[in-house]
């Protein structure tokens, strides 16, 4: 299987689909659902959000793995980080940074998960 070559309408696309797994995240985490659980509903609705952008539907087990790294993500803050051999808390200066190229890093590999779905 080849990996559809990414331009500016493949790159829209595919932020088109993140967007569509973080709501549904943020819809799950509101319902005080079990993690990686989608309501009948919410998959649906998932599933019609992304399938247009990805030209196929995803299978059951694809739609966790992403899902699963979407909570992860939104679970980066608070965490303690090490980078360039420091150590990072919440309250250190410059945990901001080190947060946000945590989640910067976290988002790029989504964002292959869900190019690697591409037809």
């Amino acid at each position: 299987m080849s990996i559809k070559p990414v331009t500016p309408e493949t790159a829209e696309s595919i932020e088109a689909v993140l967007n569509a797994f973080e709501t549904a995240y943020l819809e799950q985490q509101a319902g005080n659902q079990y993690p990686l659980t989608l309501t009948t509903d919410q998959e649906t609705r998932l599933i019609a959000a992304i399938a247009p952008h990805l030209g196929t539907v995803p299978t059951p087990a694809k739609i966790t793995e992403i899902l699963s790294e979407v909570q992860e993500l939104h679970q980066l803050d608070g965490r303690i980080f090490e980078f360039e051999g420091d150590e990072y808390e919440p309250h250190d200066p410059g945990y901001e940074y080190v947060l946000a190229d945590r989640e910067h890093d976290r988002k790029q590999f989504i964002r292959y998960l869900i190019h690697q779905q591409m037809k």
